[in-house]
Order: structure tokens, then sequence, then C-alpha cells
């Protein structure tokens, strides 16, 4: 669920949901996002998103206990066969000119602050 915080300041915004889910499950405080595609899973919506990651601060106080950096997806995720189709999605955009979101998440002690330019 993540910070509560979080919550009620960015609301309905994709870039500051999906910066703060980053933010929350690999520690991500420095990144580049770039939405590429819509996906439907069971009845609700979502954005599709890549994000290349500058700088990794410790984890946050939630669900996830470790990050795994690997090159390549691993066999047998969640969700079926979900992030390896985004994935390849993604490999196949390449010479497209994408908009890049420069995402900075700061005051990680207080309310966190995204700015996004």
């Amino acid at each position: 669920m993540g910070d509560p915080r979080w919550q009620q300041r960015n609301r309905g915004n994709h870039l500051h949901t999906a910066s703060r889910e980053l933010y929350e499950e690999t520690g991500a405080v420095r990144f580049e996002l770039t939405p590429y595609g819509v996906y439907e899973w069971n009845g609700s919506f979502g954005m599709v998103s890549y994000a290349e990651v500058k700088l990794l601060e410790s984890l946050p106080e939630s669900e996830i206990d470790e990050i795994k950096l690997v090159d390549v997806l691993p066999e047998g995720m969640n969700f079926g066969d979900m992030f390896y189709r985004f994935s390849d999605r993604w490999d196949g955009l390449e010479n497209y000119k994408l908009k890049k979101y420069t995402i900075e998440i700061n005051h990680l002690n207080e309310l966190p602050e995204i700015k996004i330019s």
C-alpha cells in the first residue's frame, strides 16, 4: 500500500504513482521514466513505463525485503507473461522518440517530494 502521505498528495497522476511505486519497491530516488503503453489486468487499466535508475538509496520501510539487479527478467515471474510482454514491447520501441521524464525524490525523512521535469 505504501506511505499514506503520498496518496493524498499525488492522487491521480500516473507519473507520481509510478515514481512512488519505484521508490517504495527499489529505493530509486533519481531516474528517468518513459511511459510507453497502457495495459488491462483483471478489469483495471494501468500505465506501463520504463525506468532508467540513476541513484538508489536504502529501501524504505515496506513489504519489500531486498532487490536483485538482473540483466534479463527471470523465468516464472508472477502475473503470467505480462512483464515479458512489456519487456518485448519496450525492446521494439528503440527507434521512437518517446517522452522521458527526469524524476528526483527528495525529503525522504519528511513528506517525500517528487520533482518531475
